[in-house]
């Protein structure tokens, strides 16, 4: 067995309305209200309450596609330059 596990984004729903994508990754626990970790500008609870249930779906199939795509991981790949300066500034501190 691979050592990247995930589970597929679920959509659920809080005692107030709000929407969220739920899911597992590595065995820790994902909860996300919006697309700002993987760089996207949707905000499922920003939509009108019927839609909203639609929208969350939509991230749901983003982050999924996200995290397949960057080798199981929430973060975005570095650059050569950017890996570089980050080695740099870990080094001085």
């Amino acid at each position: 067995m691979s050592n990247n596990n995930l589970s597929y984004p679920k959509v659920c729903k809080r005692k107030d309305s709000k929407y969220y994508v739920d899911f597992k990754l590595n065995n820790k626990r994902y909860r996300l209200f919006s697309g700002h970790i993987i760089g996207s500008s949707l905000y499922p609870n920003t939509y009108p309450a019927k839609k909203r249930y639609s929208a969350t779906s939509t991230l749901a199939k983003q982050v999924y596609n996200f995290i397949l795509s960057n080798d199981y991981s929430l973060s975005k790949p570095l650059s050569s330059v950017e890996h570089y300066d980050s080695l740099i500034k870990d080094k001085l501190a």
